[in-house]
């Protein structure tokens, strides 16, 4: 074996040990990220994961892949799976059945609405909410209340504590100690952050209407919004998940495509906190933790401390979109 193989065999097993930890390293230099589709396999030829993305991290070629029964992600090398290379379309036609491909389908029955378009709400059991929260752009520091009370109250009985968190790469850019901080939750074991792509750049124009605003101004390129978000975040020692947010919650069926045709699962929320929507079993929980909706920040601690007891006594929870939604799809 040559100097080479030996050290492209260590870089692989460090990149692997990276994965295990639910992470890549940050700081991580990715070039050529772009869309790719195929099957993977493992060396007994068991079909494993579905390649999303194909890029070259540090020098070596990666895929960002995902369990589709899980509905989890994984940055993995190239060379670890057997590759059968099929289009999205292909592949989704052959797993039809699994847990994401559902998913994907079933978001896409309100795919025609202009705002508040994919799921809205995980209906897997009778106790469980969802919370997710949103990043955009601002010049306003993160608001930490939300994830650090959340770990305080929630946290002795479930740890870590799941989180959804939509980030866009401009507050990446503008808050990297923000980001260092909730990242280093997750890496501490008090949260599990499921890490949303919510776009790069999240344009947004008052006092223009909805149906030209957001990802629907004319000088959108939707490609480049979800691409570059996602290498920001892989570069920023994130791994991206299947599951996406419209800016504004705006879209439209030709959008909506787009998205899901990249292999996102797009969210919406029916417990919207800033707009008084008050969460019910299976609620996907939506507040603003860049400092812009202090009154959802607010209205969720008081529904931190109101559901205390049932917390405490595993009659209310915070849940999983993965796995709640792995649960939820049984039922089509």
């Amino acid at each position: 074996m040559n100097r080479k193989s030996l050290y492209m065999i260590i870089v692989s097993l460090f990149l692997l040990a990276s994965i295990v930890m639910g992470s890549v390293a940050q700081g991580a230099v990715v070039r050529e990220y772009r869309v790719f589709s195929a099957e993977l396999y493992t060396q007994e030829k068991k079909f494993a994961r579905v390649a999303l993305r194909r890029f070259r991290m540090d020098g070596t070629e990666c895929y960002l892949s995902v369990d589709p029964d899980s509905l989890r992600t994984e940055i993995v090398p190239v060379g670890k799976y057997l590759i059968l290379k099929k289009t999205f379309s292909e592949i989704a036609a052959r797993r039809k059945d699994t847990a994401y491909f559902k998913a994907i389908r079933i978001a896409g029955q309100n795919s025609w609405r202009l705002q508040n378009a994919g799921l809205i709400h995980v209906p897997a059991n009778d106790r469980d909410v969802y919370l997710t929260a949103d990043l955009c752009p601002t010049r306003l520091p993160l608001d930490r209340s939300p994830f650090a009370s959340l770990v305080a109250e929630y946290g002795p009985y479930r740890r870590p504590v799941p989180v959804a968190v939509a980030v866009s790469g401009i507050w990446m850019e503008k808050h990297p100690e923000d980001l260092k901080w909730l990242a280093g939750l997750a890496k501490n074991g008090d949260l599990s952050v499921t890490w949303v792509n919510h776009t790069y750049n999240h344009r947004h124009k008052k006092r223009v209407p909805l149906w030209k605003n957001f990802l629907l101004d004319i000088n959108t390129r939707l490609e480049e919004e979800v691409m570059k978000n996602e290498l920001a975040m892989v570069e920023a020692g994130l791994v991206p998940s299947v599951f996406f947010r419209f800016p504004g919650l705006v879209s439209n069926r030709a959008l909506f495509g787009g998205v899901a045709g990249y292999g996102l699962i797009p969210l919406g929320s029916d417990a919207w906190l800033g707009k008084k929507q008050w969460p019910v079993a299976g609620s996907i929980i939506l507040i603003h933790a860049n400092g812009q909706e202090p009154v959802g920040i607010k209205r969720f601690l008081w529904i931190l401390g109101s559901w205390r007891k049932d917390l405490a006594g595993g009659r209310k929870a915070f849940g999983d979109l993965s796995d709640g939604l792995r649960q939820a799809m049984k039922m089509y």
